[in-house]
């Protein structure tokens, strides 16, 4: 396994470094990351092994700057650095750096690891300038998985996971993963950037156990932002993900990103309902069409007989037009849950995302059906005010007799 990590992208907000260093060498450190000015803040300083994993820990800093020249820190103290922060960039720098790195390859984490030989010449700067920079409290978040279930195939699931993994992606650290096994369509609407493909088969075993090793392989950078790991590519394939592998994985990818979306197939079969068992929250889509509706309708009641919270179930509605706008009351008393979010018929926007690879809320950020999935996405990423937030009537189609008509904010 070579020293390349996994490197998450974001904007351009100073990016918080804490720094592990030896008092006599501390000023030519804090001198050689003082010139990238505005770009660094220097959040926290350390000199001893345990209080730089308790200031990883509390800071959840962009990138954390070991100095192992002037530093007795080993491998051992590495890790838990590493363990305390897991999404922190590692820049290793000093004479030992070099003998050190090649024991951390084996040790895996979502941040990337950074080696140079000196601190000076911008060294520093360019390594930390390089990592990924969080924003808004996204450090803060509680790690939380979302699936995206429907009773009933062509309704819209996969694009609508898509594109909320990729609005969730603009504010914090999210992974969409494809559990359709068999006929997942993310590798069409989330291209990956890179020329590879890796897919959730890189990390599963014959034993029934997942190899966290594989996670560099298997994971990719999708479109803005957001990391994507496909479903298998041949059907003859699926059957070799177990609901064990699925458990697994999912408490694997909860250690290194706030928010994993999943896909799931449209219908229940065991390792959806793994996926359904280790999520926090479950976004049920339907459209008005009589049997789609029906579906949800078996579909939410069951979700509730198994346990999951009832404000914790999200129910959207696709296609809508302004006809069917109008019924929409009538359709949260056949299905017995309050809507959501009610996204418009939008044929030629959708389309035009599938066709490219990059979704809509990249492509279109300014469309109606862009607006409600980012709405929907504010909702989702606000867990206390979840079952509040966003409840008020979708927003209706244009040319709609019917908007603003109220709903109210708790299921039925």
């Amino acid at each position: 396994m070579s020293l390349k990590r996994l490197v998450f992208r974001r904007g351009l907000r100073a990016r918080r470094v804490l720094v592990v260093d030896g008092v006599s060498a501390l000023s030519a450190t804090m001198r050689s990351l003082q010139r990238a000015g505005g770009e660094i803040e220097i959040s926290g300083i350390t000199f001893a092994e345990q209080q730089a994993v308790d200031a990883a820990g509390s800071l959840l800093p962009d990138a954390i700057v070991v100095n192992l020249a002037a530093t007795d820190l080993d491998v051992h103290a590495i890790t838990r650095l590493t363990e305390a922060s897991p999404r922190s960039r590692l820049v290793l720098h000093g004479e030992r750096a070099a003998d050190i790195a090649p024991q951390l390859e084996d040790h895996p984490w979502a941040g990337e690891l950074v080696i140079i030989p000196t601190s000076a010449d911008g060294g520093l700067i360019n390594a930390v300038r390089a990592g990924r920079v969080t924003t808004r409290t996204e450090a803060r978040l509680q790690p939380r998985v979302i699936t995206v279930f429907s009773g009933k195939g062509g309704v819209g699931k996969s694009t609508l996971a898509t594109n909320l993994a990729t609005a969730l992606a603009q504010e914090c650290r999210v992974l969409l993963l494809d559990l359709d096994l068999q006929f997942g369509s993310t590798s069409l609407m989330a291209t990956a950037d890179e020329g590879r493909v890796g897919t959730v088969l890189d990390l599963v075993r014959s034993d029934g156990t997942i190899d966290p090793r594989g996670l560099a392989d298997a994971i990719l950078d999708g479109p803005g932002g957001l990391n994507v790991m496909y479903g298998p590519m041949n059907l003859e394939t699926s059957d070799l993900v177990r609901p064990g592998h699925v458990r697994q994985l999912i408490t694997e990818l909860r250690r290194h990103f706030d928010i994993v979306v999943i896909d799931t197939a449209p219908y229940l079969e065991e390792r959806s309902l793994a996926a359904i068992d280790a999520s926090d929250d479950i976004v049920v889509i339907t459209t008005s069409a009589v049997t789609a509706a029906q579906n949800a309708r078996k579909a939410m009641q069951f979700l509730v007989t198994i346990g999951v919270p009832a404000d914790h179930i999200h129910l959207v509605v696709n296609q809508i037009t302004p006809k069917t706008y109008a019924a929409l009351t009538e359709l949260e008393r056949v299905i017995g849950f309050h809507i959501t979010a009610a996204l418009p018929y939008a044929p030629d926007q959708v389309d035009a995302a599938i066709s490219s690879g990059r979704p809509f809320v990249l492509s279109r950020p300014k469309a109606s059906i862009s607006r409600i999935v980012a709405s929907l996405a504010r909702t989702l990423l606000a867990p206390s005010t979840r079952q509040y937030a966003d409840r008020s009537a979708p927003t209706p189609p244009e040319g709609s007799a019917t908007e603003g008509r109220p709903t109210t904010t708790t299921p039925i």
